[in-house]
């Protein structure tokens, strides 16, 4: 079985932005995906939310990115499910 959370890089990037990954964790192995999501300070990401609140509403469009955020963490999910019943899930 997989486990999938988000994690913030608490390294900036050039821009000073930080970006946010999906973990995907399975059989031991961890794998990390880009998002696609930056957010301005560390501070505006929850890892220990309730429900789907991972970022803190006072980020302009907060609503907007949870919804991405669960909307991939679906589509992993998904994923993840369908591979695992044709027995093709495996981790390099």
């Amino acid at each position: 079985m997989a486990t999938f959370r988000f994690e913030l890089d608490h390294k900036p990037t050039r821009n000073k932005t930080y970006n946010l990954y999906l973990m995907v964790t399975a059989a031991g192995k961890r794998i990390k995906k880009k998002t696609g999501i930056q957010l301005k300070r560390i501070d505006d990401f929850n890892p220990q939310c309730k429900g789907n609140n991972w970022i803190r509403a006072n980020v302009p469009d907060a609503k907007v990115l949870d919804e991405q955020l669960c909307l991939m963490l679906a589509q992993a999910n998904d994923a993840y499910q369908e591979l695992a019943s044709d027995g093709d899930v495996s981790f390099c």
